[in-house]
């Protein structure tokens, strides 16, 4: 179970720490060894295509760590998601549309 406590992060871990400080909405966990912190964030297949993929039996997955995706009107979510996979070593190109909301909602 997630719960909404301070876990001590490894320093450097950009990324881990800012998944830290700002919980999504869909929830996460984090596991801690050592010095050692991962944050995992559930993927909701009702707001992810991808998860929604995945859920219903998805062969071949073909996003791999360190490589480079090109996304064409994916929601944010999703390209939240594809980042994950990817890493900090992969990269990940995307256009949305003007009227996508890049913030959150108000």
């Amino acid at each position: 179970e997630p719960e909404d406590q301070d876990w001590p992060m490894a320093e450097g871990d950009a990324q881990a720490q800012e998944a830290a400080t700002k919980p999504e909405s869909c929830g996460q966990m984090r596991f801690t060894y050592g010095d050692d912190t991962t944050v995992l964030r559930f993927w909701d297949p009702e707001s992810c295509p991808l998860a929604a993929a995945i859920k219903n039996g998805l062969i071949h997955f073909p996003i791999r760590p360190k490589s480079t995706v090109f996304a064409l009107h994916c929601p944010l979510r999703m390209l939240s998601h594809i980042s994950d996979v990817l890493g900090p070593t992969g990269r990940l190109v995307a256009v949305v549309p003007l009227n996508t909301a890049l913030g959150p909602p108000e």
